[in-house]
């Protein structure tokens, strides 16, 4: 067998367990590939800008999740059967999400202010955000992740019906989706804060440096001098890591202080 076969071989199987991890994206081309390479580059200029400026913490977070699920419904098919094909029910996904972010922003105070007595339509809005979300994460994570979802929500919702010490006195769906939507300690909690302002960051800085060939000189700089002058393991790990934590150490410290 080959080297090219060989190598051949090893990327399919790379892009199987890729796929297999983290969900088997769409291959579009033409302009809908460049929208949705433009959709990527304002998000990233988005949370770039908020990196650097103050952006309320309830429009960064409801945009931040917002955007993931736009473009999740987009690049991700419902099935494998409809793997590279853009159909009708996942622009009706995607643009709900948008929607769902829009209103909350344009509610302002008083939205998060009746988090405690939803109105009907926030209540509608809510469950919808839900289950987005977790067509979302079937999408990209498969049913394991989703079940125990699903299996927390029905513990808050019929946990009264259950035996001690398992009981306690149960939750409507109003009160579940004002936590979850209405407030920043349910769905726009800790976890998407870290993902809004710090991951994000980590993946943009990321990206680029594939894209632009930069993480591969930064690496293989250093490798040339251990060759010539070999250092102590302490040293080989501290000079390319630190020319990647580089760039992105102000940002962090703006957001540390």
């Amino acid at each position: 067998m080959s080297q090219s076969a060989i190598d051949s071989a090893t990327q399919e199987k790379l892009d199987a367990l890729i796929r297999q991890e983290e969900g088997d994206s769409n291959s579009y081309k033409g302009l809908f590939a460049i929208f949705l390479t433009l959709a990527a580059v304002a998000m990233s200029l988005f949370h770039l800008y908020a990196a650097y400026a103050i952006v309320p913490t309830q429009v960064l977070r409801t945009v931040h999740v917002s955007f993931v699920l736009f473009l999740v419904f987009l690049s991700f098919p419902l099935t494998a059967k409809f793997k590279n094909r853009l159909m009708w029910w996942d622009i009706i996904f995607s643009l709900a999400a948008i929607y769902i972010a829009y209103y909350a922003i344009s509610g302002g105070d008083n939205f998060g202010d009746r988090n405690t007595a939803p109105n009907s339509t926030d209540v509608f809005i809510g469950v919808g955000l839900i289950l987005l979300i977790l067509e979302g994460v079937r999408r990209t994570n498969g049913m394991i992740l989703v079940t125990v979802t699903v299996l927390f929500l029905m513990y808050a919702l019929f946990g009264d019906l259950l035996p001690a010490p398992w009981t306690h006195k149960g939750y409507s769906v109003d009160r579940l989706v004002g936590f979850m939507y209405m407030t920043l300690e349910g769905i726009y909690g800790t976890a998407v804060d870290v993902s809004a302002t710090l991951i994000i960051l980590f993946t943009i800085f990321g990206a680029f440096l594939q894209f632009t060939g930069a993480g591969k000189f930064l690496l293989t700089s250093p490798l040339r001098r251990w060759v010539v002058n070999p250092l102590g393991l302490g040293e080989r790990l501290f000079y390319p890591l630190s020319y990647l934590a580089a760039p992105l150490a102000p940002v962090l410290l703006q957001q540390l202080l």
